[in-house]
């Protein structure tokens, strides 16, 4: 059994500070709360003394409180990500103990974010980012709420662990330490080297490479690098990645991506050819957005599909044809191609066709106003 406070410790306590639980006494005062579990002194200057969780359940005790146990420097704080069971409840104790928490986190970046500053993420939360995030929302006033496991699924996919995100190099610091950097300023040399750690020599994708997408979209509306480096991982997101989960995740992602590729059609950007094989492979046509060329000197190989012979399809600057290509002979039963109606192509060639369409014919309109 604990003995109840005495007089002096009791109005000690209940004098504490109410956010911050901080102690005014005299030094033996203090020592007797520490001893007690009822406090503790700070290490670092002033070294002020505050009230333990142990003792803020004795300030709020109507009387004394039976024993107290002490010490509590067993309590572990812990963030709450939402969907725990039963339910936590929420009061004062819980507010104090997030205060608490989130001024030690922001203590924590402080001492060691190299510059001192506290508006960036420290490493802890870093290799920490659910719990971190869920700290930083219950600290603003959200709630977590008793969610459902496809809620909390979604919840987890907007939430990169960035330990498992490995890249090209098998690095898994240097992505996000790079996406940082590019999201406060265009800087040319972290652009460069955040392409060859996200797609190996133009044709592997890594964990690291799905997990950067959301946010390279997110930079996509006013960076071209970022839209091309988007492009590009998606683009190879047919390959034997292993990383099935992680694609699946970013579905959203992809819509919003799809939606802004067309938007920068509509332009007749400079990059319009990458840009329309980015958006095939935002609608997951792969195929097409790989074997597709310039249209300026292209050779495509295939089966008559009357005849099943094999014909050469020829598209580009010196003409538009389809033959049977002989060793010796050259071409053979050279045939001019002519264009198809939109109706007869399948799902996809009707898209190229429309988008095509719908993006040259305000130019075609204009050529003829000026020919007028």
């Amino acid at each position: 059994m604990t003995r109840p406070l005495t007089a002096a410790q009791r109005r000690i306590v209940d004098a504490a500070d109410p956010g911050t639980g901080r102690l005014r006494g005299t030094p033996a005062q203090l020592a007797a709360l520490v001893k007690r579990g009822l406090a503790f002194r700070h290490p670092r200057p002033p070294h002020d003394h505050f009230l333990t969780p142990a003792g803020h359940r004795a300030r709020e005790a109507e009387a004394a409180p039976e024993p107290v146990t002490a010490p509590a420097a067993t309590s572990v704080f812990a963030a709450r990500v939402g969907g725990e069971h039963p339910a936590p409840e929420s009061g004062p104790a819980r507010l104090r103990e997030v205060r608490g928490a989130w001024q030690g986190m922001l203590e924590l970046r402080r001492m060691t974010n190299p510059d001192g500053a506290t508006d960036r993420p420290c490493g802890w939360e870093r290799s920490h980012l659910v719990q971190a995030a869920a700290l930083a929302l219950e600290a603003a006033g959200h709630r977590p709420a008793a969610s459902t496991p496809a809620a909390m699924g979604r919840f987890n996919a907007q939430v990169v662990n960035w330990t498992q995100m490995h890249d090209c190099y098998g690095d898994v610091d240097r992505v996000p330490a790079l996406l940082e950097r590019v999201e406060l300023e265009d800087n040319a040399a972290a652009w460069e080297e955040l392409g060859y750690r996200l797609v190996l020599e133009h044709d592997l994708v890594f964990p690291a490479g799905f997990a950067a997408l959301p946010r390279l979209v997110r930079l996509a509306a006013r960076s071209a690098r970022a839209r091309g480096l988007a492009g590009a991982v998606l683009r190879r997101a047919a390959g034997h990645h292993g990383c099935d989960d992680l694609l699946a995740d970013c579905a959203d992602t992809i819509s919003e991506f799809r939606k802004l590729l067309d938007r920068h059609l509509q332009s007749r950007p400079v990059d319009y050819l990458a840009t329309f094989l980015d958006s095939l492979a935002a609608k997951e046509e792969y195929h097409w957005s790989a074997v597709l060329g310039d249209f300026a000197d292209d050779f495509y190989h295939l089966a008559c599909p009357h005849c099943a012979v094999e014909v050469t399809i020829a598209i580009g600057d010196h003409g538009r044809y389809s033959a049977i290509r002989d060793w010796h002979l050259g071409d053979v039963d050279r045939r001019c191609l002519r264009p198809a109606s939109s109706e007869e192509l399948p799902d996809i060639g009707r898209w190229m066709h429309e988008t095509l369409e719908r993006v040259h014919r305000p130019h075609r309109r204009a050529l003829t106003r000026d020919r007028g």
